[in-house]
């Protein structure tokens, strides 16, 4: 990314001439504009141009509840385009967004993959239902 090898990032209250991940546990999130660009779909319904991505997510307990504050706090943002897999960390990725998702469903736009091993008519109806019980 431009300017990250350089150690500034821009937050809302000041810049940083630090690494950013630093920087970005010291910069409020409150005072963030939520500006996201969207993508109209076919039936009205807009996306954002930009999500949150999950791989690595959910690979350790300890984690846990820093990974839903991220994405919760990404939502916030308006980053409400969330993309998971079964495949990561064997499913755990996608409870972690189910947690984080909780009670505001109807916000976000969640993005699934299945394993290679699942590209079938059955099997991505199976691994589908799969990912819809532990979102």
């Amino acid at each position: 990314m431009p300017g990250l090898d350089s150690g500034f990032w821009t937050g809302s209250v000041h810049r940083c001439h630090i690494k950013p991940a630093r920087c970005v546990a010291r910069t409020k999130i409150t005072g963030m504009k939520k500006v996201m660009r969207k993508l109209k779909l076919p039936m009205g319904d807009e996306i954002p141009v930009l999500g949150l991505g999950t791989w690595r997510m959910g690979e350790s307990r300890l984690n846990r509840e820093a990974e839903v504050r991220a994405l919760k706090a990404g939502i916030d943002l308006g980053m409400t385009l969330i993309d998971t897999a079964e495949m990561y960390a064997e499913g755990k990725s996608e409870e972690i967004v189910a947690e984080a998702i909780a009670g505001q469903r109807d916000k976000v736009f969640v993005v699934t993959k299945v394993l290679p091993s699942n590209a079938s008519r059955k099997g991505v109806v199976a691994a589908g239902e799969r990912s819809l019980k532990r979102l």
